[in-house]
């Protein structure tokens, strides 16, 4: 309920943010459609309660609900879904300098490329400043921990171990056909074991739903930033058995 909550705030922030920025943030609301068998009907119905209860606009799809939404997919009998219309996502690209800016507005002082390398603390283990890479201290009593994969790195100079496994998810980005058109909603298939939504410029974005297969990554400055033409392939295969 927590999670629903947050991002149903966040959905709402990421709106007036939107407004009151010039040009936008790029807010799309395509709306995600959530695809499952039926045997997982409680599951899901449950899920579904508890976003309505929320409330998140949300409908439960049987087969022929999902083909009626979405009719270049191929759906089996045994398909069921669910709708959320309000599903929205950014432009991280505008988003970020809309957010910094209202920082900024609000009297913050943002050092962009500042890379904190060690967090300083005093005799009784209390957090005193953070240093940067090129020396310089910056004196706080408060640090908030941001670094993503970075972060256990950060907190293991204070003597204190994150259970963080950092992973690389790999992403594939398509060219629809030009009869198909751009993708209409967000998908989460679990059927198929995918995502997929459709990005700027036209593209579509494919990436798995589960991390298992993501490479484990030691050093978060230096690992494969490629993406493996057998994933490339997988994702095609995937995408392809369900939209025709």
């Amino acid at each position: 309920e927590t999670l629903v909550r947050m991002a149903r705030a966040s959905l709402a922030e990421y709106a007036t943010l939107d407004d009151a920025t010039d040009g936008g943030i790029g807010l799309t609301r395509p709306g995600l459609v959530f695809v499952c068998h039926e045997r997982d009907r409680d599951a899901l119905e449950g899920n579904v309660a508890l976003q309505r209860s929320c409330g998140v606009p949300v409908d439960l799809l049987d087969a022929a609900g999902l083909r009626t939404l979405e009719p270049r997919a191929t759906f089996e009998d045994h398909a069921i879904g669910a709708y959320e219309r309000d599903a929205a996502f950014v432009d991280p690209a505008l988003t970020l300098p809309a957010i910094a800016a209202q920082a900024r507005a609000a009297g913050a002082l943002l050092l962009e490329g500042a890379r904190v390398v060690d967090v300083q603390v005093d005799a009784a283990r209390s957090v005193v400043g953070v240093r940067l890479a090129d020396g310089s201290v910056i004196a706080t009593r408060t640090v908030v921990n941001c670094g993503g994969p970075w972060a256990a790195i950060l907190c293991r100079r204070l003597g204190l171990e994150l259970p963080l496994t950092v992973v690389r998810p790999e992403q594939a980005f398509f060219a629809p056909p030009r009869s198909h058109g751009a993708e209409k909603h967000i998908f989460a298939d679990l059927l198929n074991g995918t995502y997929w939504k459709s990005e700027a410029g036209g593209f579509t974005r494919v990436g798995y739903l589960s991390f298992a297969k993501d490479a484990h990554v030691d050093d978060p400055d230096h690992y494969d930033e490629g993406v493996s033409g057998r994933f490339l392939a997988d994702c095609r295969a995937r995408l392809a058995r369900r939209i025709k």
